[in-house]
């Protein structure tokens, strides 16, 4: 019988090992809605004006979903190296935010991007 971290162990070699094939449908939105993600991120910033996005991808498996990277600056003026983000939208509006905030929230929401069918986050 296989020990509780032997379990996790598998668990992560699935989910980085994934075939392509399998993993979510992938598409590029109209710029409009990459605009509305966009602005939802920045709210949650406190310079939004400094954001620097990298890395978006998204996937439409269920509800669709945005991921990537947002680098911004933090109270001091320097900036504070991309963090991952999460942004679930439908018709056009961003329902749900969620950006990292410590190194253990950049684990979360890589998985939960991984869940969700984004293909190479």
């Amino acid at each position: 019988m296989l020990g509780g971290s032997a379990v996790i162990l598998l668990i992560f070699y699935a989910i980085y090992n994934w075939p392509s094939e399998l993993s979510g449908s992938s598409y590029q939105p109209d710029r409009p809605t990459m605009r509305t993600i966009e602005r939802s991120v920045k709210k949650h910033l406190r310079d939004p004006d400094s954001a620097q996005f990298s890395g978006v991808a998204f996937s439409s498996i269920g509800r669709p979903v945005a991921c990537g990277h947002v680098n911004a600056r933090n109270a001091f003026g320097g900036y504070v190296g991309p963090m991952p983000f999460k942004a679930d939208y439908r018709g056009g509006d961003v329902t749900w935010v969620v950006i990292a905030q410590t190194m253990d929230g950049t684990s979360d929401i890589r998985i939960a991007c991984i869940g969700a069918g984004v293909p190479g986050f």
